[in-house]
């Protein structure tokens, strides 16, 4: 069935590379019965830069799993933790047998942010991009522009 299938796989012209913004697209699309999957990566960076199939070009995969989420809405949820921040993409991370928890934040502007994990909450009056650690209830915060300092119930602020 695979082989009855059309492969298109086209590069642009080489050159060398001398560290500049210069793109160098690789478009590689598969298609059989009325259906299609591409994608575009820049060579020159190694970047996904588009994917596509019949129905159009395809929004950038967000990462989905029981133990961890992201979202760009400003609330993110999985394995009994939540994350509200601002509208920007954010992450969570989880391992409840170990009692840790891992949450991201990578909004372009500060926004406040709180962290809601099963043993406990930490919330901060506004951070930009950063990530907060819960691990067995000590918790440690590395973020861009921190207001404030963060408070944090049922656990303790590493220092």
């Amino acid at each position: 069935m695979v082989a009855g299938g059309q492969l298109s796989d086209e590069a642009e012209a080489s050159f060398t590379y001398d560290g500049g913004d210069e793109e160098r697209l690789w478009n590689i699309e598969y298609g059989r019965d009325g259906r299609s999957l591409g994608i575009e990566v820049d060579l020159m960076q190694w970047k996904l830069k588009r994917r596509w199939t019949e129905g159009g070009d395809q929004a950038w995969p967000m990462l989905e799993s029981p133990l961890a989420k992201q979202t760009c809405d400003g609330k993110v949820e999985v394995a009994g933790a939540v994350l509200e921040c601002g509208k920007a993409a954010a992450w969570i991370l989880a391992s409840p047998e170990r009692r840790c928890w891992v949450a991201a934040y990578h909004g372009p502007e500060a926004a406040p942010l709180v962290f809601t994990v099963p043993e406990g909450k930490v919330e901060i009056e506004s951070m930009g991009t950063g990530i907060v650690v819960w691990d067995n209830g000590r918790v440690s915060v590395e973020a861009n522009d921190v207001q404030g300092t963060p408070t944090v119930e049922g656990g303790e602020l590493a220092s």
